[in-house]
């Protein structure tokens, strides 16, 4: 994905940081983003301080199962999520409580879960993750077909 800020201008044409005739440095006045392309694939793997910053600057916005990303004088563009930041068992996916690293216990409710109901049973990712958990930094996810048919790098629009 590539994105494009787009700040607001000086009365003649000024960029953000330039300074105006008074000799005034005109101060950036973020108006949105725009969509240079969506990537080669619809999967997409967002940050949560990328979210968190896009979110407190207006440009998305979040309901728990849908990434909204507002874009400058275009279409919004709507990832659904399959996995917010956290643990997961591999085994059946669950979604487990996350223990950081450096927690006095970190991992030990995600061990138990698989000790307890997949016990004996290889991970399904044994050369990544061969403890039947993963924990991942990112928020998972798809951007509606049609979406990306539109938007994906490669594509130009006439």
């Amino acid at each position: 994905m590539k994105l494009h800020r787009v700040y607001e201008r000086g009365p003649n044409g000024e960029r953000a940081g330039e300074k105006l005739s008074n000799g005034v440095r005109l101060r950036p006045k973020l108006l949105g983003v725009e969509v240079v392309h969506t990537g080669t694939d619809a999967e997409q793997h967002f940050a949560p301080d990328l979210v968190d910053r896009a979110i407190d600057e207006g440009w998305m916005t979040f309901d728990g199962e849908t990434l909204v990303l507002h874009t400058y004088g275009g279409e919004d563009l709507k990832y659904r999520v399959r996995r917010v930041p956290g643990c997961y068992c591999l085994h059946c996916n669950a979604k487990l409580e996350y223990e950081p690293p450096g927690a006095p216990k970190a991992g030990t409710i995600a061990r138990a879960h698989v000790a307890a109901l997949h016990a004996g049973k290889a991970s399904p990712q044994p050369k990544r993750w061969s403890s039947g958990y993963e924990v991942i930094h990112f928020y998972d996810c798809v951007l509606d077909a049609k979406q990306h048919a539109q938007f994906k790098a490669g594509v130009t629009s006439g």
